[in-house]
């Protein structure tokens, strides 16, 4: 691969050049660049944020899979409980007791299925979690017409130290500006806080065999794509120690999502009563390789 004046955004390596890709969606070629050292890959020249309008929202942008709509009516009639549940489920193992009162900002909430679900838990369990989403856009205005609490770009830095818990689902890979958003994220928590970011594995095996043609691969959204160890980097980087953790329902909803043909879906969810099925694909894919992190905690002893 041909090397380029490009400097990794991650660990400063120069990038070099990993293919080019025309987009089904609007015609366009956009060319994709690698690091060598952390695996980052990125899309340059950055195509800016226009895509994101209502059409996106609603399935009918470059994002396919995309139906906020349906979340927004009744997440609990799509296929999103997978997910929720199995984050639920890893938060709750980390924190413990401490889950019945933590804080906790969805950032990138979109529709705000995660957060209804958690005020959902609220009322069912007798937990009394903050719930609080970070978006922009037409649903962020609508959740916060309807109440819920959304927070702005300027209403951040009011809550450096403040959340046990941040959830960033499927919203790294839509991010330019990389460092930026993992040295927000590292700000807002608490010493201890978790962050569970899930996003595509760019080092896994589904990735490494289709190359330049894997489908997670949409240029025009898909602008940052990482490895394990590129977000490792970017965690020790902001002030936040990598852990493992093990995902089932999040796999599971990954492979339901991308089956828009009733008929498939349905035969998947009945073939997912087999867990080594979940394990293979979990492999294939990398879901679970992804690591999540927690803010660092930052000893207050002097010298002894």
């Amino acid at each position: 691969m041909a090397r380029s004046s490009h400097q990794c955004r991650i660990c400063d390596t120069p990038l070099a050049e990993f293919g080019t890709k025309r987009s089904w969606f609007d015609g366009s070629t956009y060319t994709y660049y690698r690091c060598d050292n952390c695996g980052f890959i990125c899309v340059l020249p950055f195509p800016g944020y226009g895509v994101y309008n209502d059409d996106y929202y609603a399935g009918k942008g470059p994002d396919p899979f995309v139906d906020y709509e349906a979340e927004y009516r009744d997440y609990r009639a799509t296929r999103r409980m997978l997910e929720f549940n199995d984050l639920y489920r890893v938060v709750g193992k980390e924190l413990g007791t401490n889950l019945s009162s933590a804080r906790w900002l969805d950032f990138g909430c979109g529709a705000g299925g995660l957060m209804k679900f958690l005020a959902d838990k609220n009322r069912e369990e007798g937990v009394a979690i903050e719930i609080v989403g970070y978006d922009i856009g037409t649903y962020a205005r609508r959740l916060h017409d309807e109440g819920m609490k959304i927070l702005g770009g300027s209403d951040l830095v009011h809550y450096r130290g403040y959340f046990d818990v941040i959830t960033c689902v499927e919203v790294v890979e839509h991010v330019y500006e990389t460092q930026d958003l993992f040295r927000t994220l590292s700000d807002l928590l608490r010493p201890g806080g978790l962050l569970i970011v899930t996003t595509g594995n760019m080092a896994s095996f589904a990735a490494r065999s289709a190359g330049i043609n894997y489908r997670y691969m949409m240029p025009e959204i898909h602008i940052s794509l990482f490895t394990p160890k590129a977000l490792e980097l970017l965690y020790q980087r902001n002030g936040l120690a990598p852990f493992a953790v093990h995902y089932d329902g999040v796999v599971r909803f990954k492979v339901v999502k991308s089956l828009l043909n009733p008929m498939l879906n349905r035969m998947a969810s009945v073939a997912f009563a087999l867990s080594f099925l979940v394990r293979l694909i979990d492999r294939i894919y990398g879901v679970s390789a992804m690591p999540c992190a927690r803010k660092i905690k930052v000893s207050t002893r002097g010298p002894t």
